[in-house]
């Protein structure tokens, strides 16, 4: 007899851990999903870098699950979304309504209600790919914390996809999301790439008669980015003075 079913083994599966929603440059949206290697599952497995076992990849579509489904051609394994722990949203992509996505999300079978939500001020990649989960063997488990830290400081709230819906469907009041965003050590080292790279095309074009009006210009640049708010009522994600190796924050709503 001929085989009526599909395998659905976990070597078949890549488990997406999260996923970020933006606008895309030549489609609607840009969809980036970041899912772990199957080491990553095993506490005894795999690299000692946690970095090194998360994978991360985007493609552009006019839809989410259609651009999952492009993703599955490049991946070559089946996208599950079961094990997704956090959706980020950019803000830029947020500001313009995301409510048809909300409801896309929350009608799929595969995705948890209590699944994190997330509306970062830098791109989803960037966010994505600074999270280095390094107090964690297992990167899986990062994602856990959203619900511990928001219990132990004021500065987040555990905000789910289940509660977005809700508060998206009442008429008594507005849904809200973590707001996230990079560290000091994660802008630090996006404004040193950006300034190399402006400060090589300057010398290219600029003459040795303006370069005396040029390097005031960029030593009066350094003052302004440096200026970090401090008081606790003003702070909010992407404007911290945290340093270290992970340089994903999430501070406000």
């Amino acid at each position: 007899f001929s085989k009526s079913h599909v395998s659905r083994d976990l070597s078949n599966l890549a488990y997406v851990l999260a996923l970020g929603i933006e606008k895309g440059e030549n489609s609607k949206l840009k969809i980036t999903a970041q899912f772990a290697k199957d080491s990553a599952f095993s506490p005894s497995g795999g690299s000692s870098d946690e970095s090194e076992q998360l994978v991360l990849v985007s493609g552009e579509s006019d839809s989410i699950f259609s651009g999952i489904n492009l993703l599955n051609s490049y991946i070559g394994k089946e996208l599950n979304l079961a094990h997704c722990n956090l959706i980020v949203f950019s803000e830029e992509f947020a500001s313009e309504g995301i409510s048809n996505e909300i409801y896309s999300l929350i009608n799929n079978e595969e995705i948890r209600p209590s699944t994190n939500i997330v509306v970062s001020t830098c791109s989803p990649y960037d966010y994505l790919d600074n999270i280095n989960p390094n107090l964690e063997k297992l990167p899986t488990k990062y994602y856990d914390t959203f619900v511990i830290t928001s219990k132990l400081t004021g500065y987040i709230s555990d905000i789910t996809l289940g509660d977005f819906y809700n508060d998206l469907s009442s008429e008594t009041c507005q849904p809200t999301a973590i707001l996230g965003g990079l560290n000091s050590t994660a802008r630090n080292e996006s404004s040193e790439s950006s300034g190399s790279s402006s400060s090589s095309n300057s010398s290219q074009s600029s003459s040795s008669g303006n370069s005396e009006q040029n390097s005031n210009q960029q030593s009066s640049n350094p003052t302004e980015s440096n200026n970090s708010i401090i008081n606790p009522e003003q702070l909010v994600a992407g404007t911290s003075s945290i340093i270290g190796n992970r340089g994903s924050e999430n501070i406000g709503m």
